[in-house]
């Protein structure tokens, strides 16, 4: 009775993060069943439901893409008051409006008011303008006056330095693995927990390579002694880069929030519960987030590129594994299929060897953190996950090139 007890105590001691999470998914899923529950917005859900709606509408044009779904977009698009939407969403929605041939309307465009952007709308305008320049702006809207935007030179200055490739000296890599995190009052929920590792490659076509410290920070290790390690995917099948809607996914600092209540979408994210990833919340100067980035990367961008994406939008982040199968042996990702921005682990069956790597890791994550590895204890885990692109060698990243560090 009193294990129950406390872990009831725990569940309710989860941050708003997974809720948040979990609620924004929910809304993604009824838009995709039904678009015209969209002009229906509640007070409270009113942003989340702004977020949800775009987010659907941009995946119907630029991932799916189907004849069916242009058409509930475009119809979508053209009862869609977007006046009180936020720059960032009436940016998308220009976008997604110019794609498909429709007109804007006057009183959505006629002023973006430059000098009240934000810097979270400047990188998003940044981040669009990089792929989607020709569909940015039309003939009916008046041109974004880079001029008048407060600190543009700055943040434009930021957001280039995001993009920066490191190359990653074995001192800067050693000292990421040695970290000990300084743990500020925000963050003080993830002390004592786990911590995953992923290292991949800049050419992100080649696999990653995942490690885990227990909430000891001890190495996990196999029964035979060496490194705990699983191949992983930061890949996206859209080409995109990793600040972008459906890009890669970015390097970065990101919590591990729980998981997802069900295992639905069981084709796109196969038979096992998948984990929340959430960027670390922006704070002055970004101290919550440095404190858990070793002195001697700090002056390299991996760290950036996550508070890139996180200040464009970036969300529904996850690992998890999937029941579409790769059909292609000769792609240098086999025998992963590529996702939109998540972390994918090994599932299905290829050359007689069947992958259940999402299950694996659960019950190594369980184990980790303290917990009875079993199905009702996994939404009791919580911790750090760092993703890191070391350099730029063209093939997947293997436990040889980290071992001889530990």
């Amino acid at each position: 009775m009193k294990n129950w007890f406390l872990i009831a105590l725990v569940i309710g001691q989860f941050t708003a993060k997974a809720v948040d999470e979990q609620s924004f998914e929910r809304l993604v899923n009824e838009y995709r069943r039904d678009m015209k529950s969209s002009l229906i917005m509640s007070t409270e859900e009113s942003a989340m439901r702004e977020e949800a709606l775009v987010t659907v509408i941009w995946d119907k044009v630029f991932e799916s893409g189907s004849a069916n779904d242009l058409t509930q977009a475009k119809e979508q698009l053209t009862k869609l008051i977007v006046q009180d939407f936020s720059f960032r969403n009436k940016l998308k929605i220009q976008v997604l409006k110019n794609k498909l041939g429709l007109t804007s309307q006057k009183s959505d465009f006629n002023r973006w008011d430059e000098l009240s952007w934000k810097r979270s709308d400047v990188l998003s305008y940044l981040s669009l303008k990089e792929n989607y320049s020709d569909q940015l702006i039309s003939l009916n809207s008046p041109m974004i006056n880079e001029k008048e935007i407060p600190n543009f030179k700055i943040i434009k200055n930021d957001f280039n330095k995001a993009l920066t490739k490191d190359e990653w000296s074995t001192d800067q890599i050693k000292g990421l693995l040695e970290f000990d995190p300084k743990w500020r009052r925000s963050l003080s929920s993830y002390k004592d927990k786990l911590r995953l590792f992923m290292f991949c490659r800049h050419n992100r076509e080649h696999p990653c390579l995942l490690m885990m410290k227990d909430n000891k920070g001890q190495w996990r290790k196999n029964s035979n002694g060496e490194i705990w390690n699983q191949p992983k995917l930061g890949f996206s099948r859209h080409g995109l880069p990793a600040h972008q809607v459906n890009g890669d996914t970015p390097q970065g600092v990101y919590t591990i929030d729980s998981v997802m209540p069900a295992t639905n979408r069981r084709l796109v994210f196969g038979k096992y519960r998948r984990l929340i990833l959430n960027f670390i919340d922006s704070s002055r100067k970004e101290k919550d987030l440095l404190s858990l980035v070793p002195e001697e990367t700090k002056n390299l961008s991996w760290w950036r590129e996550g508070t890139i994406a996180r200040d464009v939008g970036r969300s529904l982040l996850r690992i998890h594994g999937t029941g579409i199968k790769n059909t292609d042996p000769a792609s240098s990702w086999y025998p992963f299929y590529p996702t939109s921005g998540c972390i994918a682990s090994r599932e299905n069956s290829y050359g007689g060897v069947t992958y259940k790597d999402q299950d694996k890791l659960l019950n190594e994550m369980m184990v980790a953190n303290g917990l009875t590895s079993r199905y009702e204890n996994h939404t009791l885990l919580r911790g750090l996950l760092y993703v890191v692109d070391i350099d730029s060698q063209e093939r997947a990243v293997d436990i040889s090139d980290l071992a001889p560090l530990l």
